[in-house]
């Protein structure tokens, strides 16, 4: 059977933002929990928790980002880590 290295399967997600380069190595499943169990009653600060969570861009920061770009942000990491059609069959 074929040895298959799956670490060099998955590039780190790496995006540019005001200006500045980001790069996740790794998304784990406590940071899922973390994003799951951030508080929904306002959608926009959720959103805005969410992002700091999974960039680490401190809240207070994220907080003067266009929401725009946030949301491409978290719409671009959950695209990379969402299981797509090859994973469906296994």
């Amino acid at each position: 059977m074929a040895k298959i290295n799956i670490d060099s399967m998955f590039e780190p997600i790496e995006f540019t933002l005001e200006g500045k380069d980001y790069k996740i190595e790794k998304i784990s499943p406590d940071t899922i929990d973390k994003i799951n169990s951030v508080d929904k009653t306002d959608p926009i600060l959720g959103i805005v928790e969410q992002f700091s969570i999974l960039t680490g861009i401190p809240k207070e920061e994220a907080c003067l980002i266009d929401i725009r770009k946030i949301k491409s942000v978290i719409e671009l990491i959950m695209k990379a880590i969402t299981p797509g059609d090859s994973l469906k069959n296994a």
